[in-house]
């Protein structure tokens, strides 16, 4: 499981050096960004991958109030 989210950590920052000035909800970087369907195991999946990138200090998670 680790590996998997390993790899889609290598894809957002992949996705992020193309796009340096994206920002997305979790649902849209799985669907947008890695173009995987959005249910809820690939949800957590991207937000596990995420999280790998905050604790390396390579992504910054923000939350937005709408």
């Amino acid at each position: 499981m680790i590996k998997e989210e390993q790899k889609l950590s290598e894809k957002i920052l992949d996705y992020l050096h193309k796009h340096p000035e994206a920002g997305d909800t979790l649902e849209g970087i799985t669907s947008w960004w890695l173009d995987m369907n959005t249910n809820e195991h690939s949800i957590e999946k991207v937000n596990n991958a995420l999280e790998i990138l905050v604790k390396k200090g390579q992504f910054r998670g923000r939350c937005l109030i709408i």
